[in-house]
């Protein structure tokens, strides 16, 4: 233990020398990213970005972010076999398909539910059919009400923990962490030393 605090003490004086950042001030080892490209969803655009802002209020382990190599793509059709899906490997990629009939003509839905539930299959999460309505994927299956009348756009506490135990694995061994991520991390782990009054530290990433 001796030797930890030692070590810790040696790299957290080195820190000065790249940029002096408080435990006040730093933010969290970024989460991974997902882009996504909204351009073929027409008028569903703002719903996409809704969609995507809701979740990430939601979790901490992944980020939606519009632009860049996008990987998660949306396409909006006036009627489409099978209705509003995913299709996808459930890890960031894949397509995502609005059906404008299903939604507005046949259920009525809230257009920030449909993106957020599709946009959950992509995060991970399956259909949770015949389940409350406060309940994001449950979809277009809520069991205590008609799909027109669920307004429930976000997720659960229980889903958005679905996701972010999915995504805890994004610093996986050899990823090389970046000057910012470790003064952000070493200020996280002074600050939680000093709270919890520990006499050893343990790093893992």
């Amino acid at each position: 233990m001796r030797a930890s605090r030692i070590a810790l003490t040696a790299f957290a004086a080195a820190l000065p020398m790249l940029a002096v950042v408080t435990p006040a001030t730093a933010a969290p080892i970024p989460a991974a990213t997902i882009y996504y490209n909204a351009s073929q969803a027409g008028s569903w655009q703002g719903d996409v970005a809704t969609g995507a802002s809701i979740w990430n209020s939601s979790v901490r382990n992944v980020r939606l972010q519009q632009g860049g190599s996008a990987t998660l793509n949306y396409y909006l059709y006036q009627s489409y076999p099978g209705g509003s899906q995913y299709q996808g490997d459930m890890h960031g990629s894949g397509t995502i398909i609005f059906d404008i009939n299903q939604v507005d003509n046949q259920l009525g839905m809230v257009h920030s539910r449909v993106t957020a539930h599709e946009t959950g299959h992509a995060l991970g999460l399956y259909d949770a059919y015949n389940t409350p309505c406060r309940n994001l994927m449950s979809g277009g299956e809520p069991s205590d009400m008609s799909p027109g009348q669920c307004t429930s756009d976000r997720p659960t506490a229980q889903e958005a923990a679905q996701v972010d135990q999915i995504w805890a694995g994004y610093l996986k061994p050899g990823r090389e962490l970046t000057q910012t991520e470790v003064r952000a991390a070493m200020a996280d782990i002074a600050k939680k030393q000093a709270k919890r009054e520990s006499p050893c530290v343990h790093i893992k990433l």
